[in-house]
C-alpha cells in the first residue's frame, strides 16, 4: 500500500487534529496507538513520540527512570520542566517523519507514557489536541514493570514498592488529567476496552469522527512481544505476584485507596 510521507506533504496545513494517546507504561497504550495509525486519517510515526530523531524533550531510554520516570518528585520535576522541551522543533521533526495512507489525511497520532505528566503543554502547543487517557488494574502495571526491571531477586521488595509508587503517581496526574480535559478528552481503561472493543472503539470514534476505520478488534503486533488479539492479561499478570509481594505493593497502595477507587480499583487481600 502507497504511504504518504510527511517530507513531501504540508501537514503543518493538512492535519487538524492532534491526537495523544496518554496512559502510563504497560496499560496498553501501544496496541491502542497502533489501531489508530491504521486508520487512513492518520498521521503516524515509526515509533512513540519521545524516541523519535528530532525530539527536543527527555527521553527515557537514556536515563535510569526508562520504566519508573513517575516514582519521586525528582525525575516527575525533571520530566514536567518547561525549560527540558522545544515543542517547535519538535512538531517539525515529527511531521517530517510522519506516513499516511491519505494524501489528505487530517489526524496526528502518537503516544509516549511520560506525557501523561504535560498533558497542559500538549495542549497548548499543538492545536485542536484531542486526548486518549487510558488506565489499568494498578498490579499488573507493577507486575509488568518488575519483570522487566528485577535481576535479583534481593532486589525485589525495592522494585515493587518503585513500581508502586510510579503507578500512584501516575494515577494522580491522570486523574487531573481527565478531570481538566473532560471536553477534549476520553477515558477507558484497558480492561473495558478489552472486554467491550466494539463500543471502546465507538467512544473514539465519537471523539474523533474522522477515525471511521477504528477497529481494536484485530491482530496488532506489540514490542515484538505480542502478535495477537487484545486481550486481558491482568490474571496472569496478578497471578505471578506471591503473597509477600502483595503485601510488599499494598504498603504503598493502602494510602492511595480513594484513588484507586476513583478508577474502580480495590487493594488485594496479601494471601
Amino acid at each position: 500500500m502507497k504511504r504518504y510521507l510527511g517530507a513531501d506533504q504540508d501537514i503543518e496545513k493538512r492535519v487538524k487534529t492532534h491526537l495523544f494517546v496518554i496512559g502510563p507504561n504497560q496499560s496498553g497504550s501501544t496496541f491502542v496507538t497502533r489501531a489508530i495509525e491504521r486508520c487512513s486519517a492518520t498521521w503516524s510515526m515509526a515509533r512513540e513520540g519521545q524516541h523519535m530523531l528530532g525530539y527536543h524533550g527527555p527521553d527515557t531510554l537514556h536515563h535510569d527512570i526508562a520504566l519508573t520516570w513517575a516514582s519521586s518528585s525528582k525525575s516527575v520535576d525533571f520530566m514536567r520542566s518547561r525549560a527540558n522541551y522545544n515543542w517547535g522543533k519538535t512538531r517539525k521533526a515529527w511531521y517530517f517523519q510522519a506516513q499516511a495512507a491519505r494524501q489528505d489525511a487530517s489526524i496526528f497520532a502518537t503516544k509516549s507514557p511520560p506525557f501523561l505528566l504535560i498533558a497542559d503543554q500538549l495542549a497548548e502547543h499543538f492545536k485542536q489536541v484531542r486526548f486518549l487517557f487510558l488506565i489499568r488494574n494498578p498490579y499488573a502495571v507493577v507486575e509488568g514493570i518488575c519483570r522487566r526491571t528485577i535481576e535479583q531477586e534481593s532486589e525485589r521488595a525495592e522494585a515493587l514498592k518503585l513500581a508502586a509508587e510510579h503507578i500512584m503517581t501516575c494515577f494522580e496526574y491522570q486523574k487531573q488529567n481527565i478531570e481538566t480535559y473532560r471536553s477534549t478528552g476520553l477515558f477507558l481503561s484497558y480492561e473495558k476496552i478489552c472486554s467491550q472493543p466494539l463500543e471502546s472503539g465507538r467512544k473514539v470514534q465519537d471523539l474523533i469522527p474522522e477515525l471511521t476505520e477504528l477497529d481494536f478488534n484485530q491482530r496488532i503486533a506489540v514490542k515484538g512481544m505480542y502478535d495477537e488479539l487484545l486481550r486481558n492479561m491482568n490474571e496472569d499478570h496478578i497471578g505471578r505476584l506471591g503473597p509477600q509481594d502483595i503485601l510488599t505493593i499494598n504498603e504503598v497502595f493502602a494510602s492511595k485507596l480513594d484513588l484507586m477507587r476513583f478508577f474502580g480499583y480495590e487493594l488485594l487481600a496479601d494471601i
